[in-house]
């Protein structure tokens, strides 16, 4: 969702830094959000999937990359939402890493705003198939009820002709 998309966006702004936040699809892979296809860093996935698991992954600098990217899970108070990587506009890892600090403060607020977002989906879900159950349970209502009257008609003159025999 955009609301999602959005939450990458403040580091370039505060910090001078790239950000591109991992989230796992129905199979539990970490895939980019849609939208952050323009930041040019590149991710490892190894390193991404390591954040996720475990804690944060520092990477000054990969031998592919002219980046540093700093690895940060998005922990939740449920369970661990996904991965935001962050790299240094300026490829100097120097200030990011004295940024650690705000860095993971801002990931743990993102992680809050996923989990949220994740619990908003679940209600609305819900809802429907709350709306769904009532749509049906009407609908099955309305269907018995225009059967019934056709076959209390038939039962009632099977019951007439049995009772009224002919002479």
């Amino acid at each position: 969702s955009a609301t999602v998309e959005n939450l990458a966006h403040p580091q370039r702004q505060v910090l001078n830094a790239d950000a591109v936040l991992l989230l796992p699809d129905a199979s539990g892979a970490l895939q980019r959000c849609s939208g952050q296809d323009n930041v040019a860093f590149h991710i490892e996935p190894r390193l991404a999937i390591m954040a996720f698991e475990g804690g944060v992954v520092e990477c000054p600098q990969l031998a592919n990359s002219a980046y540093a990217v700093l690895y940060l899970p998005l922990k939740a108070p449920m369970r661990t939402r996904g991965v935001i990587t962050v790299a240094a506009a300026d490829h100097d890892a120097r200030p990011l890493l004295a940024r650690r600090e705000r860095l993971e403060t801002m990931a743990s607020l993102a992680a809050i705003a996923v989990e949220r977002l994740h619990y908003v989906d679940v209600a609305q879900n819900t809802q429907v198939q709350v709306v769904s159950e009532r749509l049906r349970s009407s609908i099955l209502s309305a269907l018995s009820h225009d059967l019934r009257t056709p076959l209390t008609a038939l039962v009632g003159l099977a019951d007439t002709l049995t009772v009224s025999r002919p002479p």
